[in-house]
């Protein structure tokens, strides 16, 4: 009996022993903490304590943050029964609330969006009559804004528009925006200066953008249409270029010598002379002068002083 109470004795003694030896788990403080809500918990501040849950108080407003010193620090460890001192009178938590921000260009991305751009390639820019617009969300709220209302002609440069963020169901905040657009058309121009005699080449053109409300219904949209044509008049570099502003080029001018083909039975071709008596661009049919015979005839340009009679 004796024996065995000595042993319990022993092992007791073994088990104080090591309890004193191990230490508890011990307690963090957190320098820097981010929280997403309205309050500041125990396990924001402290990592490893039993009730992390615990509200100690309020979080900082969106956007901003706060720094809880040692002083107020250890008064909470001691309310709370945390196993935590301050080591020094610097130790402290930097608390900051969870948030973004949404600003007058993320506004202008979705009013482009709604709005879209100009069907003839060019871009549309949008000014806002407030840029001072900033909107400071929980990160919790989907940063999204959905335009709900949009009074919009293009006939017009000015809009208004309602948003509401983050979407018109869960309408988190609303505002009514003011704000002027410009929507431009892409043409293409030439980039230098050429007269009647030139022919238009890939390398003779330019794009520049013009708002789309000052567009000739006239004016040339596309590059193809340029291409392998001659000015009508002379064309300055840069300027907007109307459909009468170009022409087939003259392959054949007034009082050229000119190759005149004729076409015979079985695809025999013979050939003279002739002179023009009209300009002619390809597919033109001109008065022609037989050299010869001095004899009239209607012919068909094919080329450069080239012309075809059937």
């Amino acid at each position: 009996m004796t024996t065995f109470s000595n042993i319990i004795i022993i092992t007791l003694s073994l088990v104080s022993l090591l309890s004193f030896a191990l230490p508890a788990h011990a307690v963090m403080l957190r320098t820097i903490t981010t929280v997403d809500g309205d309050h500041v918990t125990l396990g924001d501040l402290f990592e490893g304590v039993n009730s992390p849950q615990n509200i100690v108080g309020k979080s900082p407003r969106l956007g901003k943050e706060m720094v809880i010193n040692a002083k107020t620090l250890s008064s909470i460890a001691q309310k709370y029964q945390v196993g935590w001192t301050p080591a020094s009178e610097l130790d402290q938590v930097v608390v900051r609330r969870a948030s973004y921000t949404i600003v007058a260009d993320d506004v202008i991305t979705a009013l482009k969006d709604k709005i879209g751009t100009s069907d003839k390639g060019g871009e549309t820019s949008i000014t806002l009559n407030d840029t001072n617009i900033s909107f400071v969300l929980p990160a919790s709220v989907d940063p999204t804004i959905e335009i709900t209302s949009l009074n919009y002609s293009q006939n017009r440069d000015v809009f208004t528009a309602d948003i509401a963020i983050p979407n018109k169901q869960n309408p988190i905040i609303t505002k009514r925006i003011t704000g002027m657009v410009t929507r431009t058309v892409s043409l293409p121009v030439l980039n230098k200066t050429m007269k009647k005699t030139d022919v238009i080449s890939m390398n003779d053109i330019e794009y520049t953008n013009i708002p789309e409300r000052t567009l000739l219904p006239n004016a040339v949209l596309d590059a193809d249409d340029l291409i392998g044509m001659s000015p009508s008049r002379v064309i300055t570099a840069g300027r907007v270029i109307k459909d009468n502003d170009v022409g087939a080029p003259q392959l054949v001018k007034r009082g050229q010598d000119v190759t005149v083909e004729y076409q015979g039975a079985g695809g025999m071709v013979l050939t003279a002379k002739g002179k023009a008596m009209q300009n002619g661009a390809k597919g033109d049919f001109i008065k022609i002068t037989n050299s010869g015979s001095t004899k009239q005839i209607t012919a068909e340009v094919t080329g450069d002083r080239a012309v075809m009679v059937q």
